[in-house]
């Protein structure tokens, strides 16, 4: 079992039975560093299947700016 969860159904460097400790709790950076990583092959995957090109770093430029348009171009007023 230790053989099959290490090497063929996860990447796992150490698994739980080896550790003898419970596991780490995941860490917020862990999923950025996941994402960061990630995204090259997302977009790889992306022109491989549609044929055409799409940048998450570029859509990321436009999400920022759309929300500063929004928080930089409204008023909010607490009515209470």
């Amino acid at each position: 079992m230790n053989t099959r969860d290490k090497y063929f159904a996860h990447s796992l460097t150490e698994t739980r039975r080896e550790k003898r400790s419970p596991v780490d709790a995941m860490k917020t950076s862990d999923g950025l560093w996941l994402f960061i990583n990630s995204v090259p092959i997302v977009e790889s995957l992306l022109r491989w299947v549609n044929g055409k090109s799409f940048s998450i770093e570029n859509s990321q430029k436009i999400d920022d700016e759309n929300a500063e348009a929004l928080w930089g171009g409204c008023k909010f007023e607490v009515l209470r």
